[in-house]
C-alpha cells in the first residue's frame, strides 16, 4: 500500500512540474487575434472626462476596441446620460478635456494618441466637431443641457478606438 501511495504522489508531482530544465521559460505574449481577446489582455482605455473650476465629470463609456479597425456604432450621448449629472458651466467658460489611467493598465493605453470631440443635437442625428485647443475647448454661449460624444485614438503603438459620452449644463450666473 506504501509503494502505490509513493508511485501516486511521484506521479503527481510529476504531471504538475511538467518538462522543465530548471530554467524559467520566458512566455512571448502572441497579439490577439479577436476583439474580445485585445480587450482582456489590454484592458479599459484611459477615462476621458470633462472639467473646469467648478467641478468635473468623468465621461461615460460607450464602446472601445483594440483593433487597427473598429467597427462598432456609438449610442446617442443622451440615451447613455439618462440619470447622470451634467457637469454645470456658464456661458463661455473654458472646459478641460481630462485623461486619467488605470494605473494597472499598460502604459501606452495611458494616453490617447487624439481626441475629437462633437456636440451633439438631441433633435436630430447631426453633431459637429468642437475645436479643441490646449486640451480644452469652450463651452456654448446659450443657456440648456449640451451632449458630447469624444472619440479617442490610439495610432502609435497600440491600435485602438473608445468613445465616451459627456454632457454640459450652461447656466447663467
Amino acid at each position: 500500500m506504501r509503494s502505490s501511495v509513493s508511485i501516486l504522489i511521484v506521479c503527481i508531482a510529476i504531471l504538475f512540474t511538467g518538462c522543465s530544465n530548471g530554467t524559467e521559460d520566458t512566455v512571448k505574449k502572441e497579439p490577439p487575434t479577436t476583439t474580445q481577446e485585445a480587450n482582456a489582455q489590454l484592458g479599459n482605455p484611459a477615462t476621458i472626462g470633462l472639467g473646469n473650476s467648478s467641478g468635473s465629470m468623468d465621461g461615460i463609456l460607450d464602446a472601445f476596441c483594440w483593433e487597427e479597425t473598429c467597427t462598432f456604432k456609438p449610442e446617442p450621448p443622451d440615451k447613455l446620460l439618462q440619470g447622470v449629472p451634467p457637469l454645470v458651466v456658464s456661458p463661455g467658460d473654458k472646459v478641460d478635456i481630462l485623461v486619467s489611467s488605470d494605473p494597472s493598465s499598460p502604459e501606452e493605453v495611458a494616453k490617447p494618441d487624439s481626441i475629437i470631440i462633437s456636440q451633439s443635437n438631441i433633435n436630430s442625428e447631426e453633431s459637429i466637431e468642437v475645436l479643441v485647443e490646449n486640451d480644452s475647448f469652450i463651452a456654448p454661449k446659450d443657456p440648456g443641457r449640451y451632449y458630447y460624444t469624444s472619440t479617442a485614438e490610439w495610432n502609435e503603438k497600440l491600435k485602438g478606438t473608445a468613445v465616451y459620452a459627456h454632457s454640459l449644463l450652461v447656466k447663467e450666473d
